[in-house]
């Protein structure tokens, strides 16, 4: 006589996700039932985390501070930007400073929540220019006076959009007079005087 052990399996579905549950089992045939089993516990794995937002909550020259909600049951996040991942190694953390940054370029941000059963969907796409830096001091300038005429030129800088340009008088102690101040967006200014 051989004796042979067959497994038999069945499948659970549904089950909720970090929760408990305790199985036992018996055998039975047209003789009898056999007392039940030992009980197994089991606990099944938590969800992934939701789905989180992101935001850019201060842009200067050379960094960006981001900031998102938390994700019920995030471990970690992932910060996709412009191609490169950054993770913050924390469930608990709600902000980051990207810092050295290139001035006037445009970075993309996403992100996702991450826990040991899988990863949130990617958020929602936010995207900021840094600042330019400040411009130089102004160079190069230079007057002539014809007559009545005062025509004032400057260097152009390629960082500057506008320039303002402070007209005043000197008086005989050599103070100075502020009278007039003009916005241009050109490197030259001509006023009769």
């Amino acid at each position: 006589m051989k004796l042979v052990s067959k497994v038999l399996a069945t499948t659970f579905t549904n089950l909720e996700p970090d929760k408990e549950y305790s199985f036992k089992i018996r055998a039975s045939n047209i003789v009898g039932t056999s007392p039940w089993s030992n009980d197994y516990v089991v606990k099944t794995a938590i969800a992934p985390p939701d789905a989180t937002s992101i935001s850019i909550t201060s842009n200067q020259n050379r960094e960006q501070y981001l900031t998102w909600n938390l994700a019920p049951r995030a471990e970690s996040y992932e910060i996709d930007c412009n191609g490169t991942q950054i993770t913050i190694d924390s469930g608990n953390t709600n902000g980051y400073n990207n810092q050295n940054l290139i001035p006037n370029k445009t970075y993309n941000y996403k992100i996702r929540a991450v826990n040991s059963s899988g990863k949130s969907p990617w958020s929602n796409v936010v995207s900021e220019r840094t600042t330019t830096n400040p411009p130089e001091p102004v160079k190069g300038l230079t007057y002539e006076l014809v007559d009545d005429l005062v025509k004032i030129t400057w260097n152009k800088d390629s960082e500057s959009d506008k320039y303002e340009l402070k007209i005043g008088r000197r008086d005989k102690d050599h103070n100075i007079d502020w009278f007039d101040s003009i916005e241009l967006t050109e490197n030259q200014y001509e006023k009769n005087i």
